[in-house]
């Protein structure tokens, strides 16, 4: 598409240090389409294929395919249907699900403790002034106190000498252990006086601010009303699954809210070195929502026109190439897959949701105040232009590049709502994220690390069961020509006898021996073989068990942190055993806990 000044490509941001004037409706959708179509190319930027994160979720629910078992199940490429398939079905005997809920069980039980510090600003500074002033106080207190003090002890050591020197009896005796008690008393006081230096490391400690209370405050009515506990564990669940943790942060319905976003449905751009998402520079969400759940959600931004299209499936079913399809996520045993069709008519439509770096020219306008003589510094846009008068006071104008979030919608293939200029611009983009173990590598989540030994287990059982289904004891073998036909007797009957009344009957003179009828059968005793399979089977455990320990062993979750500890275990024992497979598990609850740090911190500027 072109404008009178500016070329845009389908396969590129266009460009973002652009004047105000020069971001038009066209440039904006532009940069939508750009997103759309980066968003679908090969370029993994050091994530984990969306396949594999499916695989992952589905394994956790004991999901898996039975084709990519096929080396294992016929390696040979037999047509075992043919002959009536395998004696077992291969089953998910799963050891990740108890290990993973653990971990989620563990962030569920640490509280949501978080306080509001200020580290700049007029906050910082009315901080810094209130010490002073708690300071000053305490030091003239403590003058006045010592003064006094002081004062006292003089009074009363010349009462004292006088009264030493004119001392006589009983009443003069007491009255001067009254007075040395007192001394005591004032003197201990003396020496007793308040630590100042303890006392404004005290003041630090509990002292707040009253826009750090204010803060406070809000945050803790924003985790009552945002449910953000729940919030955090679900986007926790996300992290060990697919490595990847990300938060929408915005306003919903003229509230500050947080939701946790799914990595399947996600894609974004940042640099190797970027630590979060929310640094990068753009961000695309796409899913596909039913089209009455589209209008209710839209209905305020789109026009007549827009909302039949939708209604009548004219939005958003055309296929994107390279892009989401609907029902995607799951290929089968159900989920979320449906037809996005009902009676020949698109029910869903597809949307995509994006935010984007861009920058804005800004200027710093100084100029000097005719009343005070004092300079005053005020921001002005990129429309302002200097007016002769103030140049002639001396005014000055210095331009910079400051950060612009942008964002908006695409619904279907060409309906735009919401593109312009982000409300309440923190300098971040809303989508707040970390994505875990891509140090010069594909991210790996925990599932990932012994995805696996949970195949391999798959197999192992499968094998045994194999074993168990071909273990049929010891076994009789018996010649058929020995089966006495000739008197009525078939197998049924044979077997009637030999289980009830432990006889096994034969013919001697039955036909067929030798091609001669009236000759005798040479008798033979009969035979058995041992088909018990009791030292595979344990071989078999020993291997599963080995697997278990792997895995326990990778995962962090030692059979003691889940609770399963021995009687014949020692406390010490126990309690090396868990801090161990903590300390497996810490950098996954720290970089969770600066993920849970980043959110609040955004839901905080989104707030103001």
């Amino acid at each position: 598409m072109e404008s009178k000044s500016l070329t845009y490509t389908s396969n590129a941001l266009p460009a973002q240090h652009l004047s105000s004037t020069e971001k038009t409706p066209e440039w904006n959708r532009a940069c939508v389409l750009a997103i759309r179509t980066m968003s679908s190319g090969v370029d993994e930027m050091g994530r984990s294929t969306r396949e594999n994160k499916e695989e992952n979720y589905d394994l956790i629910n004991s999901k898996f395919k039975e084709e990519n078992f096929d080396h294992v199940l016929n390696p040979l490429g037999i047509n075992v249907k043919k002959f009536g398939g395998t004696p077992t079905k291969m089953q998910n005997y799963n050891i990740i699900r108890s290990r993973l809920e653990t971990l989620r069980g563990e962030e569920m039980n640490s509280p949501l403790d978080f306080f509001v510090y200020a580290i700049a600003g007029e906050a910082v500074s009315a901080k810094k002034q209130k010490r002073k002033d708690v300071l000053r106080d305490m030091l003239k207190a403590r003058v006045r106190m010592e003064f006094q003090l002081d004062e006292a002890i003089t009074k009363l050591e010349a009462v004292m000498s006088q009264l030493q020197q004119q001392m006589q009896g009983a009443q003069d005796q007491e009255q001067m252990q009254q007075m040395q008690q007192q001394m005591q008393e004032l003197t201990q006081q003396r020496n007793n006086m308040p630590d100042i230096q303890a006392e404004m490391k005290k003041f630090n400690s509990k002292y707040v601010d009253p826009t750090e209370q204010t803060n406070n405050k809000l945050l803790k009515y924003l985790k009552r009303k945002d449910q953000l506990a729940l919030k955090f564990n679900l986007g926790w669940f996300h992290a060990l699954a697919s490595a990847e943790e990300v938060y929408y942060v915005g306003i919903t319905r003229g509230h500050p809210s947080t939701r946790v976003v799914n990595p399947l449905q996600l894609d974004y751009d940042k640099g190797a070195n970027t630590t979060f998402i929310h640094e990068g520079n753009w961000v695309r969400e796409e899913y596909w929502l039913p089209n009455g759940e589209l209008i209710a959600q839209y209905g305020d931004v789109l026009t007549d026109a827009q909302v039949k299209d939708i209604s009548e499936g004219r939005a958003g079913h055309t296929v994107i190439s390279g892009g989401m399809q609907q029902g995607y996520a799951y290929s089968f045993d159900g989920g979320q897959r449906r037809s996005q069709f009902a009676n020949g008519i698109s029910s869903h439509s597809y949307v995509m949701k994006c935010a984007w770096r861009s920058w804005q020219k800004v200027g710093m306008l100084t100029y000097p105040d005719p009343r005070t003589g004092k300079d005053i510094t005020v921001e002005v846009d990129d429309t302002f232009k200097m007016p002769a008068e103030l140049k002639k006071i001396g005014a000055t104008l210095e331009w910079e590049w400051d950060t612009e979030i942008r964002e908006g919608t695409l619904i279907g293939d060409n309906i735009f709502v919401n593109v312009g200029v982000k409300d309440n611009q923190t300098g971040n983009l809303p989508y707040v994220g970390y994505v875990y173990n891509n140090v010069n590598s594909i991210s790996t989540s925990m599932v990932d690390l012994v995805k696996s030994h949970q195949y391999t287990y798959i197999i192992v059982w499968w094998r045994l069961e194999q074993e168990l289904a071909k273990a049929k004891g010891r076994k009789f073998i018996m010649d058929m020509a020995q089966l006495p036909k000739s008197m009525g007797w078939d197998v049924d009957k044979w077997l009637y006898y030999f289980e009830n009344l432990g006889v096994v009957w034969i013919n001697s003179k039955e036909e067929g021996r030798k091609g001669d009828p009236q000759s005798v059968a040479q008798f033979n005793q009969f035979q058995s073989i041992d088909m018990t399979l009791s030292q595979v089977v344990a071989q078999y455990m020993q291997v599963i068990e080995k697997l278990e320990a792997l895995v326990e062993d990778i995962m962090g979750v030692s059979p003691q942190r889940m609770g399963g500890i021995k009687a014949s275990e020692t406390a010490t024992g126990a309690q090396t055993a868990i801090s161990r497979s903590t300390n497996v598990t810490k950098p996954w609850f720290y970089f969770h806990d600066l993920v849970k740090e980043a959110v609040l911190t955004e839901m905080l500027k989104t707030a103001k």
